[in-house]
């Protein structure tokens, strides 16, 4: 118990994984994800509740020690879609290097199987990053639009090792 109270000092993001139980004993329970996020498969999901542009939330995402999503089968597409509760959410396909050049934002290529735009889409109207809209299909919407929640993605904590 001594280490955790010395840890969560030198590491406040300690609490977010191990929380400490509320009862007499103030015992920490691990979890593979931060608190408030969804887990799927090996990865952890934070779906927002504020707005903000996609390069903002960019931001915000990788402050949490995450990125935007990024979405490698439809499998994952159906598990983040399901949370989305109906709404736009940012996700981290983006064409700002290169108009029309699809990108993830951790630099890897798009499957082209594994792309799930909706009819019409990407209609390349600006310089444009990607939205998941509620229809389990993604569109391409101006990146400095600030009315857009996000979904942050991270590795799950593999608890068998810690």
């Amino acid at each position: 118990m001594q280490l955790f109270t010395q840890l969560s000092k030198k590491f406040p993001i300690l609490d977010l994984y191990c929380p400490i139980k509320l009862s007499a004993s103030q015992e920490r329970i691990c979890n593979p994800c931060p608190q408030g996020w969804k887990r799927f498969k090996s990865k952890c999901y934070y779906f927002s509740t504020d707005e903000m542009s996609w390069n903002e939330s960019l931001f915000q995402c990788q402050s949490l020690g995450a990125n935007l999503a990024i979405i490698k089968n439809k499998e994952q597409q159906n598990f983040i879609r399901k949370h989305t509760g109906g709404n736009y959410f940012w996700i981290g396909l983006t064409d700002n290097a290169k108009e029309g050049n699809w990108r993830w934002v951790d630099g890897s290529s798009v499957n082209e199987t594994e792309m799930f735009w909706a009819t019409g889409e990407p209609d390349n109207q600006y310089k444009e990053e990607v939205s998941l809209p509620s229809k389990n299909q993604w569109t391409d919407l101006y990146c400095d639009f600030v009315d857009i929640l996000r979904v942050c993605e991270t590795d799950a904590l593999n608890l068998a090792t810690v």
